[in-house]
């Protein structure tokens, strides 16, 4: 099953990388891809993050910078849709805090489907502030 991970700030990196550990345990169940929208960037807002809850480098960097909400939003929305066509996941988990809207987790949920559209296919909330898409 392929599954993308998806991160953009400080709470997501800590909800995400216990997901990871225990998927990696099953490499022939998970295929795992981090994508990382690029919302926190420089090395005390996502480097150390990653080096100290063990995560591995994202495949995939989004980069979107800085910006207002409307901007981060429309730059992630933009750069992570050529993402889904190419890789075409089975799940997509979000990671998102009430606490930073723009995490991810509601701009892509409300705004793009992992499937591209198709049918039968579902996602949405799933506690802890993930969602699954």
């Amino acid at each position: 099953m392929k599954i993308l991970h998806v991160v953009g700030a400080r709470p997501n990196f800590m909800k995400t990388a216990p997901i990871m550990r225990e998927m990696a345990k099953h490499p022939q169940e998970f295929e795992q891809l981090l994508v990382h929208t690029g919302q926190h960037y420089d090395d005390n807002m996502s480097k150390v993050f990653f080096e100290d809850l063990e995560l591995p480098q994202p495949d995939i960097y989004l980069g979107v910078g800085s910006g207002s909400h409307a901007q981060q939003t429309a730059r992630i929305m933009l750069a992570f849709e050529p993402v889904l066509l190419e890789h075409r996941p089975d799940w997509v988990i979000v990671a998102s805090s009430r606490a930073q809207p723009n995490g991810g987790g509601r701009e892509l949920h409300g705004g793009l489907r992992a499937d591209g559209g198709e049918a039968g296919r579902q996602g949405g909330p799933c506690g802890g502030g993930l969602a699954l898409i």
